[in-house]
């Protein structure tokens, strides 16, 4: 790796390569490393470009796309109509924390589908399976209340916190105002008002 160089087993002579090497790892390398789990060498190494890649949970905004794509192809698969993905079936999907990350999403949606059967998929057909991990936190969260999954990830900033909430309100909605309205509990004239608000200034 250092060199471009590499003996072929059984050879008495290097031979060069021209090879770009790619690592990926779900690990938290530097804490191994502090542990003695990882040769520091090796993490430098590699370290040429480093690219990093959030969680779905961390990106929750991408859920809506992600599973119309995924009832699209995974309906393909199983060779019958792609259902219609209700708006209580994605608000279901968003309030979940997915674990397992995007291939968690895609196992559900591939069970909700066959479950479904029909034209329509909505939250009823929605189950996520059992995180195997007993002291994890629980994966169900309650998408209205005190107790929002999303409460805690807010900014303490009232504009910023506002500017979110609309986001997700429409990236949920797909877009439609009135539908975002509703789940935002404004009218439509409201939510033109947050809308044509400038950008918040970041919290220090």
């Amino acid at each position: 790796m250092e060199d471009g160089a590499y003996r072929p087993v059984g050879s008495e002579k290097s031979r060069s390569m021209n090879a770009r090497v790619i690592a990926a790892t779900h690990a938290d390398l530097p804490a191994k490393i502090a542990a003695g789990g990882f040769r520091q060498d090796i993490y430098y190494r590699l370290l040429h470009y480093h690219i990093a890649v959030p969680a779905l949970r961390e990106r929750l905004e991408d859920v809506p796309l992600l599973a119309q794509h995924f009832v699209r192809t995974l309906s393909a698969k199983l060779n019958r109509p792609p259902p219609r993905l209700r708006l209580d079936a994605l608000q279901r999907l968003l309030a979940h924390s997915y674990p397992g990350n995007i291939r968690e999403l895609k196992n559900t949606l591939e069970r909700s589908i066959i479950y479904a059967g029909g034209e329509e998929l909505g939250a009823e057909h929605i189950s996520f399976a059992p995180h195997p991990i007993a002291s994890a936190p629980s994966a169900e969260l309650p998408t209205t209340g005190p107790h929002c999954k999303f409460l805690s990830d807010l900014p303490l900033n009232l504009a910023e916190a506002e500017q979110i909430l609309v986001s997700r309100a429409l990236a949920i909605a797909g877009g439609n105002l009135s539908q975002a309205a509703r789940l935002l509990g404004v009218n439509r004239a409201s939510l033109y008002r947050w809308q044509d608000k400038p950008p918040a200034p970041a919290s220090p």
